[in-house]
């Protein structure tokens, strides 16, 4: 956008799932490495992450950005209790591609996270509208949620990246790239490695505490 625009930044809830189902269908999963390897349409995406939206939004850890002036959703941060998550995500059996994929992933994490030893926020969507990119809005809901997390006690932040921006971005906010896997070493069949822009999955974490706090309040 040639205008920057005010922005108000919120806490997600339920009673905004319409309106972030809407922006993931349009946003998120279009460009989505995932969602692309595994030549899942944006709205078999949604049907199938639908579960997991409500968790996201029921966490109280979810965080987006709304237009001041339109009040449209520009961006998302979406996030939960690691443990919720890990037990939303369990081995699907007789299912389409994605839910393989995802739980796939989900055991790729479990090899670097203890939940014995931290209680964990898991990151598991962010995307910004593209006219309102480069302004500084991602780090922005980003922060706001490890702030959430942090006040709610969670010691650990998780999340894993399959693009060279989201790489960037948990680079910046301190994160720590923890476990680096190929694509292609992955469970033969899940993924289309033709249609995927970056084949690289890496897997990041953060400790949080109250010296951690990155912004004062919404």
């Amino acid at each position: 956008m040639s205008e920057v625009r005010e922005l108000e930044y919120v806490v997600l809830t339920l009673k905004d799932i319409d309106d972030v189902a809407q922006f993931l269908v349009n946003h998120f999963y279009p460009r989505n490495n995932v969602i692309l390897g595994t030549r899942c349409s944006p709205e078999t995406a949604l049907s199938a992450d639908l579960h997991h939206i409500h968790l996201y939004l029921t966490s109280g850890l979810s965080t987006g950005a709304r237009d001041k002036v339109t009040k449209n959703l520009v961006a998302v941060m979406l996030s939960c209790n690691y443990e919720h998550y890990a037990e939303a995500t369990q081995n699907p059996e007789n299912e389409v591609r994605i839910l393989r994929a995802w739980h796939i992933i989900r055991k790729l994490i479990d090899l670097v996270v203890d939940t014995r030893k931290d209680r964990i926020l898991f990151g598991a969507r962010i995307c910004v509208d593209p006219d309102y990119v480069h302004q500084g809005v991602s780090t922005k809901i980003a922060k706001l949620c490890l702030d959430l997390g942090t006040k709610q006690g969670f010691t650990l932040a998780c999340a894993n990246a399959i693009s060279p921006y989201t790489d960037k971005a948990c680079l910046l906010l301190g994160f720590e790239n923890v476990k680096t896997v190929n694509i292609n070493t992955l469970e033969d069949g899940i993924f289309d490695l033709s249609c995927m822009s970056y084949k690289i999955l890496k897997i990041f974490t953060k400790q949080l505490g109250p010296e951690t706090i990155l912004s004062s309040k919404l």
